[in-house]
């Protein structure tokens, strides 16, 4: 059997198709070769535990933030709708957030300039120009850098255990 399988996925790797894996399209003939056995009966140790339906579920905290965090804050934060936020609007009601969004993602997330704006449908240098907006506007205004800095504590909350 293990001949036939060498064989088999040797001709896969010479002939390359146009798909990455080559396997998929060799399982069909591949089948019949595989010995099928029934799965072993698995032992209570493999069984996965029977949790009691008065334990209420809590959702693991995300390792690290992201631009689908700081949006959802943002937007909550500013009383705007998601799907206005990533349209091609240009109301200040709209831009606004957005901007101070992009502004949180380019400091609090590890993504690049051109993943932030692939994340916002926009170009890098939009996410770069939002940035320098923002950060002068955060220097010269205590009341807005007061804002910003509760919403990054909030967001810090977040993935903090």
């Amino acid at each position: 059997m293990s001949l036939q399988l060498a064989i088999l996925r040797a001709r896969a790797i010479k002939f390359r198709p146009a798909c990455r894996d080559p396997m998929p399209m060799m399982m069909p003939m591949m089948m019949p070769m595989i010995k099928t056995q029934p799965d072993p009966i698995p032992s209570p140790v493999l069984r996965p535990a029977v949790i009691p339906k008065s334990v209420p579920y809590v959702a693991p905290k995300p390792k690290h933030i992201t631009c689908d965090m700081v949006r959802r804050l943002v937007c909550s934060h500013y009383d705007v709708r998601l799907i206005d936020m990533m349209s091609e609007r240009r109301t200040k009601g709209v831009v606004f957030p957005r901007q101070v969004a992009q502004y949180l993602c380019t400091r609090m997330t590890t993504l690049s300039l051109p993943q932030i704006g692939r994340q916002f449908d926009r170009d890098h240098t939009t996410i770069l120009s939002t940035r320098r907006k923002i950060s002068t506007m955060r220097e010269h205004d205590q009341k807005f850098d007061e804002e910003l800095s509760q919403l990054e504590a909030q967001l810090w909350a977040m993935v903090q255990p």
